[in-house]
């Protein structure tokens, strides 16, 4: 009995862990469980002064802490070494492009010497430390001492905002001491109102010229990649636009991440119909939260336009259906740009003719610098 209350009492208080993160400025938590990392989610979830967003996967979780870094704050993103694998494409084509800084938090599921685990971990477990590696993304092991995990906490913050780098820990079984759980997620009813369908009339240049014509000198917008962002940077650059590179999928977690930490402007994600169907899971994060700021408007125009027009399968499907039951309140179908009268969640499904202009001409400005004035522009 006294050897297992040694042990106990060895583990690390996951309510100080939390808020030695918060002091050095990590405020926005999110991720996709793991067991190893129960008692610390429930913390998170619990403390008055923290954000958790649940996302889909772990990929999802990468871009929402993104766009927390490019709205002010410092990011977490939580999940097992399992899904590593969901999150390669955003951790390389994301954050080191746009020098993104944020912690990641992966559980080593599988440590080879480690307790017993489930067949599916054995490989990733042994290949974990390895893969952290060929991404690049330096990394401890978090100790399993109090006083020394805090302090690792503290550097690798630290580090990751002097870098301007992902930094990552790595943490074995049996880390944090337990917390109370905490109540399931609120449900929230659906309201969405789901309008009749409209027909594709302009290019998507024709609609993002119309757009432009509506959004506010303060607005931030968020362009998908491919066509979408180079398309808005011919048409009109500005510094409030962030032109996504690879990442495929990623803008609407990114701005979910963005729009928490900037509640005071309005948010614009211009998503395309294959990134969306890529990512899809990320509607239910964002119907869920609901940030009132945020406008989702999605260019269906049915096809994979970047890679040689590809159909993919938007016209066997209702993308106004599928947010209204994640959970979006508001829900329009567009033909053409309108003023946007109402406040809230919104989504925007609109119809856009395939093809692509002329010459169309890639941004001059290398990502890091869209990252830099993009943030300048908000004064940060």
């Amino acid at each position: 009995m006294a050897s297992l209350l040694g042990k106990v009492a060895a583990m690390i208080d996951p309510i100080a862990w939390v808020e030695a993160g918060q002091a050095e400025g990590a405020t926005l938590w999110t991720g996709v469980p793991c067991s190893y990392l129960k008692s610390l989610i429930d913390c998170v979830i619990s403390h008055p002064q923290l954000d958790y967003v649940p996302a889909a996967n772990e990929g999802d979780a990468v871009a929402i802490a993104a766009g927390a870094w490019l709205g002010g704050g410092l990011g977490v993103a939580l999940m097992q070494n399992s899904g590593l694998g969901n999150a390669v494409n955003p951790l390389t084509s994301l954050l080191e492009p746009f020098a993104i800084p944020m912690l990641l938090l992966v559980t080593w599921r599988g440590q080879p010497g480690g307790p017993a685990d489930e067949p599916q971990h054995e490989l990733m477990g042994q290949i974990t430390p390895g893969l952290l590696d060929l991404m690049q993304i330096p990394y401890e092991i978090l100790p399993a001492d109090e006083q020394a995990a805090l302090d690792c906490l503290r550097r690798q913050l630290r580090r990751t905002r002097a870098e301007r780098r992902c930094h990552a820990l790595v943490i074995p079984s049996g880390r944090f001491a337990s917390h109370p759980p905490t109540p399931a997620l609120e449900i929230k009813p659906l309201t969405g109102v789901v309008p009749a369908p409209t027909p594709a009339r302009l290019s998507r240049s024709q609609m993002l010229q119309g757009l432009l014509e509506i959004w506010g000198p303060g607005d931030l917008v968020v362009a998908t990649t491919g066509y979408t962002g180079r398309e808005l940077y011919a048409l009109n650059d500005r510094d409030q636009h962030l032109y996504l590179v690879g990442s495929m999928g990623c803008a609407s977690s990114l701005g979910l991440g963005l729009a928490l930490r900037r509640p005071e402007k309005r948010i614009w994600v211009l998503d395309g119909d294959g990134a969306l169907l890529m990512r899809m899971g990320a509607l239910s994060s964002l119907g869920w939260v609901r940030p009132d700021n945020l406008v989702h408007v999605l260019l269906d125009n049915g096809v994979h336009e970047s890679t040689g027009a590809q159909s993919t399968v938007s016209a066997s499907l209702d993308f106004c259906e599928i947010a209204r039951g994640c959970g979006y309140p508001h829900i329009l179908r567009w033909s053409r740009p309108e003023p946007l009268e109402i406040a809230g969640l919104t989504f925007i499904h609109a119809p856009i003719l395939p093809g692509i202009a002329a010459a169309l001409p890639r941004p001059k400005q290398k990502p890091r610098q869209v990252a830099d004035r993009f943030r300048g522009v908000q004064g940060l």
